[in-house]
């Protein structure tokens, strides 16, 4: 078993550029590392900007290098992991891999690998059978792997991520009018049709605008829209992003459910309005439904226009949301990535020790 004098390679095949989940994710795991006494691992990954073939050339090379070099593997999976850990295997390192999805969830979110979907498929579960220890973001994520992948020899922990950091000196912005916030990549099941239907009801407030920050698939729905409540920003830098999300009434997570959510996701946005004492609105998925409920520091709605609409005009009632507001800080301050830093450093076979947040 690796001890705290073992090499340990921490790889990321996918862009950690700034406001990523990926470069979140990244960040949030050095920091368990370090609170279990591992310092100054070497980190595999790119912010940037390369094309996805030139990053995935350039990480694949060096995370097979540092196989020569290195005892332990932590690695965030990956459709190609079997492909950057096969010299990892070859060599008898340990494996450890953090997964926030499964392969279906991929192919949901880009369409363009189906047609690889079986080919993809059998690698992943190939990284997994390797694997000496897994670390899933949730609950329903660990199922699904037990499930596609019977009598892993590995163990599998779940430790649900921690909050993006939040920037040390965020800039002022000063909006006139009360708003609720999206910031997040337009895929189709982030909910941005819910939010618009919403934004049209009835019950939606007059006097509260709905802000959007961000772009993807669903930015010509942002282009079309007249509704002069409906402020799209585009995408903007994490220190300007968490400003508007600081001066929000909440912060909205209306996933839908489908493919890319039906086994649990990672509560990112929740964790972060959190993190900055503002509460949430977020539908009942596994993953920031359950967070919610345990947390408190937000609203839970079903996947209703309606609903979505009624919980931003409840928000208004100061009576209501200050505790939440409340709720949120709390929730913030006790729910960083140090929280779950113990199964990390199970999972990496390190001494255990009481992980501290220091």
């Amino acid at each position: 078993m690796p001890d705290q004098a073992a090499r340990i390679a921490v790889i990321c095949l996918e862009s950690t550029a700034p406001g990523t989940a990926p470069g979140y994710h990244l960040t949030g795991t050095l920091r368990r590392l370090e609170v279990v006494g591992v310092r100054d691992p070497m980190v595999v990954a790119d912010d940037s900007g390369r094309s996805r073939a030139r990053r995935l050339a350039r990480l694949l090379r060096r995370s097979w290098g540092a196989a020569h070099h290195h005892d332990v593997v932590v690695m965030r999976w990956h459709l190609l992991a079997a492909v950057a850990l096969l010299p990892w295997r070859v060599a008898g390192r340990r494996i450890v891999l953090l997964v926030p999805g499964v392969p279906s969830d991929v192919f949901s979110s880009h369409g363009w690998l189906r047609p690889f979907g079986r080919l993809l498929t059998t690698s992943s579960v190939a990284s997994w059978r390797w694997a000496d220890a897994i670390v899933a973001s949730h609950a329903g994520i660990a199922r699904q792997i037990a499930q596609v992948a019977p009598g892993l020899r590995a163990t599998v922990g779940v430790a649900p991520n921690g909050p993006p950091p939040v920037v040390a000196a965020l800039p002022d912005v000063h909006r006139e009018r009360r708003y609720v916030v999206f910031a997040g990549s337009l895929a189709r099941w982030q909910g941005l049709p819910l939010m618009l239907e919403a934004l049209a009801h009835p019950e939606w407030p007059e006097e509260v605008d709905l802000v959007v920050i961000g772009d993807g698939a669903e930015t010509q729905r942002l282009q079309t829209a007249t509704d002069q409540r409906l402020v799209w920003m585009g995408r903007l830098d994490p220190s300007r992003t968490q400003a508007h999300l600081r001066g929000a009434l909440a912060s909205l997570s209306v996933k839908t459910f489908g493919p890319a959510t039906e086994h649990g996701i990672s509560p990112f946005k929740v964790a972060e309005a959190h993190a900055l004492g503002v509460p949430v609105v977020a539908t009942d998925l596994p993953g920031q439904g359950d967070y919610l409920r345990a947390q408190g520091g937000g609203l839970i709605i079903g996947q209703d226009p309606a609903e979505l609409a009624r919980a931003v005009r409840t928000l208004l009632d100061p009576g209501i949301r200050e505790p939440l507001v409340e709720q949120a800080r709390a929730a913030g301050a006790r729910n960083g990535w140090e929280r779950d830093a113990g199964v990390l450093a199970e999972a990496v076979g390190m001494p255990q020790r009481r992980a501290s947040a220091r």
